[in-house]
């Protein structure tokens, strides 16, 4: 499903007198929409990333919409992980992407933007042209009664670029599918009952040609949907 909140909206933390005090090598600093998003909920509507969750990158040329080259050092597929920075003044955090490695670490030029996608996919190393990630595919574990495949299907994604007055990106990630969560009030179970493991039938687990490429959900065009099965949750 696209995730769609219109009806409960909460406000973006506050970034003013933050950014000054954000070490030089913050480039990418993630932000939460309205509402947050993440599959660690703290509550039924706000989330947030985990430390260490890895996310992936491309750097596309703006002025040609084309993948920048490897030889001058734009890795494909780049993998960033989640960092936190903690203000030790006001104890304030602030979440931001940290190159996994010194060949992760994507340079830096105006004519560029940054495709980052979450859950990291290894296959797209193989990635040679953006017209590839106009038309990606992703599943969704059916077994989500483990934890990590339960995050691994969730997909995310920001096409952004930077904000030259503050010398930063901010990542502002998306659904392309989203989790679901059924809530169950206490009260309403049987603690003598031995509950199976609750199942979700006739859902669609895979979509294809989603484009990564679209800047909000709203400009991203109806996918295809199929293998409608049943989803342990």
């Amino acid at each position: 499903s696209s995730c769609v909140m219109e009806d409960v909206l909460e406000p973006s933390e506050t970034v003013n007198g933050i950014e000054e005090a954000l070490p030089d090598d913050m480039y990418f600093i993630l932000e939460p929409p309205t509402p947050h998003t993440r599959v660690i909920y703290t509550n039924e509507y706000k989330s947030l990333f985990e430390r260490e969750d890895i996310v992936g990158c491309f750097a596309v040329r703006k002025s040609t919409m084309e993948l920048m080259p490897e030889n001058e050092g734009y890795k494909r597929n780049a993998s960033y992980r989640v960092a936190v920075h903690t203000n030790v003044e006001t104890d304030a955090e602030r979440y931001f992407l940290a190159p996994m490695t010194v060949s992760d670490n994507l340079p830096r030029t105006d004519d560029i933007m940054y495709l980052f996608y979450y859950p990291y996919d290894k296959t797209l190393d193989k990635v040679s042209s953006l017209a590839e990630l106009k038309n990606y595919s992703h599943t969704v574990r059916e077994n989500q009664n483990n934890r990590d495949y339960y995050e691994a299907s969730d997909l995310m994604w920001d096409f952004c670029e930077p904000d030259h007055e503050r010398n930063c990106v901010y990542v502002r990630m998306d659904h392309a599918m989203a989790n679901i969560i059924v809530e169950v009030s206490p009260d309403l179970i049987d603690v003598d009952y031995t509950i199976p493991v609750p199942v979700l039938p006739n859902l669609k687990t895979t979509a294809n040609g989603i484009d990564l490429t679209s800047t909000s959900s709203e400009q991203m065009d109806p996918y295809d949907t199929d293998n409608a099965d049943q989803v342990a949750m």
